[in-house]
């Protein structure tokens, strides 16, 4: 197979999604999970991830940099978002596997965020929102032995939502993503270039015991991002374009740029126009420690820690 029909078969399936997206309904503001971005690595640099993908969020931003990710990982987060005293936190959990004789990276994620006494008439509530993806990704240019690729991978990631809200009202949904990663050397860096279909179709979400059946949408989006190093692994860059369509609201762009010296990275960028920094540190060979900023105005800061384990 040529790297040309590759490409062909790439764009085709970009150009699909885009034409079948824009037949899709107008969706309610669903599963926003999704959307506020996990890792403070990735955070900081303006969750401009999809091209990099390069860590246990991969899952999340990106499955199919899972293909690139050896051994075992596992990581985790804890966020406290805008001022403490809301009562509102944001963690996840994920661990990586890759099988060798596959080119499979494999990874299981779950994100969850808590809304503590949200006020209503007469007291107030707790509601959660939980995210669980079962992610693969496939470096096919290695088990294929296609020439003119240094990496060539999909992935796709399976996930499941459940909620819980006023009066005890649950939900449930289940959705899909597809992706694709393409890697590049260009001598004394490289190029990373990532797209994701989030949602494929739309996500239903249903939810229970309340007084009127509620069924939510989470809509379908498609993400690009660039990712380069010009001085690797010193400088890198990274920026995300993502269109909702039928949603023009929700389009936004992200940027970063990460700078590491003597294992001590320095981060900065804008998720959507919201400044953002961050730092890390490799502390030793399997393990790292990522801190991050999210600058709201009058809603405060939030401030996110997350670790990272290879073995």
């Amino acid at each position: 197979m040529s790297k040309y029909l590759v490409w062909t078969l790439l764009a085709v399936m970009l150009l699909a999604c885009v034409v079948v997206a824009e037949d899709q309904p107008s969706s309610v503001m669903a599963g926003i999970l999704t959307r506020d971005g996990i890792g403070a690595r990735a955070i900081a640099l303006g969750t401009s991830f999809t091209a990099l993908a390069d860590d246990t969020t991969a899952g999340y931003y990106n499955p199919a940099g899972l293909a690139f990710l050896p051994g075992i990982r596992t990581g985790g987060m804890y966020e406290s978002k805008f001022d403490p005293s809301l009562g509102i936190n944001f963690q996840y959990m994920s661990a990586t596997y890759m099988i060798d004789s596959l080119d499979l990276g494999t990874g299981l994620t779950l994100v969850r965020r808590n809304d503590k006494a949200i006020p209503t008439i007469g007291g107030s509530f707790d509601a959660s929102e939980t995210l669980l993806l079962l992610s693969g990704g496939w470096d096919f240019a290695q088990s294929l032995e296609l020439d003119g690729f240094d990496g060539l991978a999909v992935g796709a990631n399976v996930k499941v939502y459940l909620s819980s809200g006023y009066e005890d009202a649950n939900a449930r949904g289940i959705g899909m993503d597809l992706s694709a990663l393409f890697l590049y050397d260009i001598g004394r860096g490289w190029i990373r270039i990532g797209f994701r279909s989030s949602d494929v179709f739309g996500s239903s979400i249903q939810w229970r015991d309340t007084r009127n059946e509620i069924k939510e949408v989470v809509p379908w989006g498609q993400h690009i991002g660039i990712a380069f190093s010009l001085l690797e692994p010193a400088l890198t860059a990274t920026a995300d374009a993502t269109v909702f369509l039928g949603q023009p609201d929700l389009n936004s762009l992200h940027v970063g740029v990460e700078y590491t010296l003597f294992g001590i990275s320095m981060r900065a960028g804008f998720k959507d126009g919201t400044p953002v920094i961050g730092a890390g540190i490799r502390a030793l060979d399997w393990l790292r420690v990522d801190l991050a900023m999210v600058f709201h105005g009058d809603l405060g800061q939030s401030l996110i820690a997350s670790t990272e384990f290879s073995f």
